[in-house]
């Protein structure tokens, strides 16, 4: 098995067993995550175990920056990482970096979000059916109304894919009439409170008059305060916490 397909092999294992030998042991050793909050799903079972990592080097999950993230993957190539798994916050941001790696034949994953470079492998959900999912089960809730589609990060192909799922699902109610979608927006580096905002000015364009809200991912969906981005019109559907 060449590096790169033990690292595959490593990301595979540690996202079916959904933890390591210790909640954040992936975040240092296995992958270079952006700054999101790590679960602890510790079940019992034995994760990858320090030989199954030996070739591989990560640093500690980075503040919530994509300067910060660069800095990190530079310090992992002066370390002497003989890989790099990559989460990336921003995928023209860290292109210097992988530059670097390229320079000294460091093999590069690109896990979850796309980076389209030469030479970076990829590896990711079926993000398109993450958004089928989600709009089929709004859909069955609401299925005549006022959309509302709360989009990913604009530098992450990922929210498009999502978006794109949503559409082939909710597609024939719009035509039919069904289903108008009164607000589609971006929602820069996925913050929950951007995406509040987004949906404050969206409810006061269309005077409160939505139905249902389709957000790409849970902490969009509730916002800072729980609602739909943080404030749920009265009867509206979507997915977020609770709903």
């Amino acid at each position: 098995m060449n590096l790169k397909q033990q690292i595959v092999a490593g990301v595979f294992l540690c996202r079916v067993r959904r933890h390591c030998d210790g909640a954040d042991h992936c975040g240092r050793e296995l992958v270079q995550l952006p700054g999101r909050a790590v679960e602890d799903r510790r079940s019992g079972h034995q994760g990858p175990t320090r030989q199954d990592r030996r070739q591989l080097r990560a640093a500690p999950t980075p503040a919530a920056r994509p300067e910060k993230q660069l800095a990190d993957i530079d310090g992992l190539i002066a370390k002497g990482a003989k890989a790099l798994i990559i989460l990336a916050m921003d995928k023209d941001a860290i292109i210097p970096a992988l530059a670097k790696a390229k320079a000294k034949n460091i093999p590069v994953v690109a896990y979850d979000r796309l980076i389209e470079q030469p030479g970076v492998f990829y590896i990711t959900f079926d993000n398109k059916e993450v958004g089928r999912m989600q709009a089929r089960a709004v859909l069955a809730a609401k299925p005549k109304g006022n959309y509302v589609m709360i989009k990913g990060s604009p530098t992450d192909p990922n929210a498009d894919f999502l978006r794109a799922g949503q559409q082939e699902v909710l597609a024939d109610a719009i035509k039919k009439g069904d289903i108008k979608i009164v607000g589609d927006e971006y929602t820069e580096g996925w913050k929950p409170e951007v995406a509040q905002k987004n949906m404050e000015q969206i409810l006061t364009k269309n005077s409160n008059k939505v139905d249902a809200v389709v957000a790409s991912n849970d902490g969009m969906a509730g916002g800072r305060g729980g609602g739909p981005v943080g404030a749920w019109p009265e009867g509206c559907a979507g997915i977020g916490p609770g709903r």
